[in-house]
């Protein structure tokens, strides 16, 4: 153990530590060798403090996830009533039921007639939402299971793969891939998971290093609510590549503006890695938009498509993905409703008040859960008494005590609580004993028979058995 010297302050204690100086000669070397990885373009603050405030204000009930506050779409009673999600970053919302969107200016002058309407309509949406012309090479091209293996396999070696790293027929599958004129084609699904494009994979066109910028998402129809981690690319190839080898659901996203939609249909996740590893600033700007707290970089040197074709081991790439955010590191905004709370709720955040030492809840406040109090004091001078009254106090306000003691036997100090609890001197008062007892008997009170010298072991367990 460090010897410690405590120097005294009007308002706190220091304490000064041998190693201190250790630690701060410390500050001045690199945490780690690995190169870090800083976003150019960062994106601005968002305005979820000014939502949170404003709805507050207009005693609107409201819940907070990884990027969006949900407020109810309606007041209705009887009926499933959609979720408002309104993004902390921007201000957007939209109501995923009946389709109501808008900015955070929109959301304001419309509020009252959220707040009015007795249900929220559920939205018509169309399986397929494609143009007419892809509309018809969808309908002319053959699903995957329709081939027989080696097509398929002479098909992928024209997009680059082998026979030893190529592409499954169920992982095609599962993405529904087709194929159309000796080409695969791929779906891309919006948030209702509907297909709203295909894109057409030419080979002779296909470069690893320029990706097809993509209109829409591709792999979302692969999206559950029981998924909780996912992988994000920059690519059709990159996707099915990922999720071949490791499993995990992996979904390639447009060039375009991340949307409040996707925002909502990626809430439940608590895991999201990012390969992106030719647009490392997109990569942080895209984990500021998910909330950077869930989110892992990928930094290896080439894309998904070309380490699998290389034979690299995407299980370990992706497993190697490292946190946007330290976890040991916090930003004010992370605590700053539980701050708000605390002052707001004094009394309660103070614990539980003792109703027979006023003055040791004056100094005290309360007895709070996770906190240990220590006291001393030689023998005889009632450490024992006074802490057997400080529980009963407690004890008669429901908080359910576990009381042991290694130097007095369970009932004699049962009889020393028994004559707190009545306050009288029993022994003078036999008749009003079984009255008292009856009552004491129904406290939410338990004892260990320890006494004397007992294992520490035998003890921990005791009382983890007791919190069941």
């Amino acid at each position: 153990m460090f010897s410690t010297s405590i120097i005294r302050s009007t308002s706190y204690y220091l304490f000064v530590n041998p190693c201190i100086q250790q630690l701060f000669n410390s500050i001045n070397k690199p945490l780690s060798n690995k190169q870090t990885l800083i976003d150019p373009n960062p994106p601005l603050v968002g305005q979820a403090i000014e939502i949170k405030e404003y709805l507050r204000q207009n005693s609107i009930s409201f819940d907070e996830s990884w990027t969006c506050i949900k407020a109810l779409c309606c007041q209705s009673s009887n009926r499933l009533s959609g979720v408002i999600h309104i993004e902390k970053e921007r201000g957007d919302f939209a109501c995923l039921k009946c389709s109501t969107n808008g900015t955070w200016i929109d959301f304001k002058t419309q509020w009252q007639h959220f707040k009015t309407r007795t249900y929220c309509p559920k939205a018509n949406t169309s399986s397929i939402l494609l143009s007419d012309k892809e509309l018809e090479i969808w309908e002319q091209s053959k699903t995957i299971e329709d081939n027989d293996k080696e097509f398929i396999d002479t098909i992928l070696s024209r997009y680059g793969f082998t026979e030893e790293y190529t592409i499954s027929m169920t992982t095609l599958q599962r993405y529904g891939i087709r194929l159309y004129q000796d080409q695969l084609i791929a779906p891309l699904h919006d948030t209702e998971r509907s297909i709203v494009n295909i894109v057409v994979l030419d080979p002779m066109s296909y470069s690893d290093t320029k990706p097809i910028k993509l209109p829409a998402p591709f792999g979302l129809n692969l999206l559950s609510s029981r998924n909780a981690e996912i992988i994000l690319v920059d690519s059709i190839w990159d996707a099915l590549c990922v999720y071949q080898v490791t499993g995990k659901k992996a979904i390639a996203l447009p060039s375009a503006k991340f949307s409040i939609r996707m925002n909502m249909i990626f809430e439940h996740l608590r895991k999201i890695h990012i390969w992106y590893w030719n647009d490392k600033a997109l990569a942080f700007r895209l984990a500021n938009v998910l909330n950077p707290h869930r989110c892992f970089m990928i930094t290896y040197p080439m894309n998904a498509y070309t380490a699998f074709k290389s034979g690299h081991s995407l299980k370990t790439i992706v497993n190697e993905s490292f946190a946007v955010i330290n976890k040991c590191i916090e930003q004010f905004d992370t605590f700053r409703d539980l701050i708000r709370d605390e002052l707001l709720q004094r009394t309660r955040f103070a614990g539980l008040q003792w109703q027979r030492f006023p003055m040791l809840t004056q100094i005290l406040k309360g007895h709070r859960a996770g906190e240990l109090t220590v006291l001393t004091g030689s023998t005889g001078c009632g450490k024992t008494t006074f802490l057997s009254e400080y529980s009963l106090d407690l004890c008669l306000q429901g908080l359910s005590t576990l009381f042991g003691s290694f130097e007095i036997q369970t009932h004699r100090l049962a009889k020393v609580m028994l004559t707190q609890y009545s306050g009288l001197n029993l022994s003078k008062h036999m008749d009003v004993f079984d009255k008292f007892a009856d009552q004491f008997a129904r406290l939410p009170m338990f004892f260990m028979t320890f006494h004397g010298q007992e294992s520490i072991d035998k003890v921990i367990n005791t009382m983890g058995n007791a919190l069941f």
